[in-house]
């Protein structure tokens, strides 16, 4: 119930269910403990409060490194790897997603080698490297398409379409974002992203307007979930469809997003955004 819950939006209702679970679990080593730990921490990540995720993904992993389940194992290690690139560490997001991703190649894990590529790719982008973030974002596609797995497609799809932003590349950005809002209307998450994407595409395409009515619904949404960071990715957004005619409204939009930002934890974006706002002020 946690889990279903926690797709489709409803985190206050997943994060009771997984709580309740919890309480019912006598077994501190057991399976199903493990795995609602590793439940409660994406509640959190898609809550904004991602050091408390890491706590949660990391007591995950213990469990399943005392007992030896090494498939779920993996997965822990890319959750964390999905948090620490998010709260900065990006030196330890990669150590976790790399042991992952050959963890999960070994073991002919598609659907853990997928999501370990999603991950990559992200952290890629946020390191600037284009080239490498498309490349990761394809293959992981690749393979979420072999496994006929809807929402992993969506996943890459918006990776790939990030990637493809900062290549410059805005038509084939656009075209994943799109495919992504066709592709995962039962996954709220996703579909904020995706929005926020094309809204993005938009901007870097001229488009204020289009740019303004996706945006407007992103943010809308993501408040209405309680996706903090995706807030903070929509205001930084807005602040940017504005930055020309109104400097003021971009100040304050700019210094709402690096709030939230800074309150979830994640300083790179954080930092990004007052660099951005900073050369636009200028």
């Amino acid at each position: 119930m946690g889990w279903v819950l926690a797709e489709q939006g409803r985190l206050a209702e997943a994060e009771r269910s997984f709580h309740l679970a919890l309480e019912l679990s006598d077994d501190e080593l057991g399976h199903v403990r493990a795995v609602t730990l590793n439940g409660l921490g994406y509640v959190c990540f898609d809550q904004g409060r991602l050091a408390e995720a890491a706590e949660y993904f990391g007591a995950a992993l213990r469990i399943n490194q005392k007992t030896g389940r090494q498939k779920s194992l993996l997965a822990n290690r890319s959750n964390l790897g999905m948090v620490l690139r998010q709260l900065g560490h990006e030196s330890a997001a990669e150590e976790h997603l790399r042991a992952a991703l050959d963890g999960h190649r070994r073991t002919s894990n598609i659907n853990g080698e997928l999501a370990a590529l999603e991950e990559l790719s992200l952290l890629h982008a946020q390191r600037g490297h284009s080239a490498a973030a498309v490349s990761a974002a394809e293959q992981g596609y690749d393979l979420a398409v072999i496994a006929r797995d809807q929402r992993a497609q969506a996943a890459l799809l918006i990776a790939f379409g990030e990637a493809k932003l900062g290549a410059g590349d805005v038509p084939s950005a656009q075209e994943a974002f799109q495919r992504v809002l066709a592709l995962a209307e039962e996954f709220p998450f996703l579909t904020t992203r995706a929005t926020i994407g094309t809204a993005n595409a938009l901007l870097a395409l001229g488009g204020n307007a289009g740019a303004r009515r996706h945006v407007e619904r992103a943010l809308e949404e993501a408040r209405r979930r309680g996706y903090v960071v995706l807030e903070a990715d929509a205001l930084s957004t807005q602040a940017r469809c504005v930055a020309t005619e109104d400097p003021a409204a971009a100040a304050r939009l700019a210094a709402a997003a690096v709030t939230l930002y800074r309150a979830a934890g994640a300083e790179p974006m954080a930092a990004r955004v007052e660099t951005e706002h900073s050369r636009q002020s200028q």
